[in-house]
């Protein structure tokens, strides 16, 4: 399923300019792209859509966020077992992807 949904990035108050403006929604700090300073500081970005395969769809579907989560860091550890530090980025980024949807799934064809 494809998932619509804005740009969003995860990063430190050091990528902010000075003066910028932060919103808070959703529990979470929000900048406008022009107050982003990103070019040294590390950095994660999704631009646009996002798709999810069945199973996730349906987790996504229920809500069920930290179910999610588990199944995509087993994925990521079958993969790579060195990637133990990467469940707390995930939570982040799929707690933002559910912050930053914008209507509801349709169908990849």
């Amino acid at each position: 399923m494809r998932y619509p949904c804005r740009s969003f990035g995860l990063t430190n108050e050091h990528a902010l300019k000075a003066g910028a403006r932060i919103s808070t929604r959703g529990g979470f700090h929000w900048a406008k792209p022009e107050d982003l300073a990103l070019e040294d500081t590390p950095a994660f970005r999704s631009i646009g859509d996002w798709a999810a395969c069945d199973a996730c769809h349906q987790l996504i579907d229920q809500g069920q966020i930290e179910a999610l989560v588990q199944r995509v860091f087993a994925i990521f550890q079958r993969k790579d077992p060195r990637l133990t530090g990467t469940l707390d980025d995930l939570r982040f980024t799929f707690l933002f992807f559910d912050e930053v949807r914008t209507g509801p799934p349709t169908p990849i064809y």
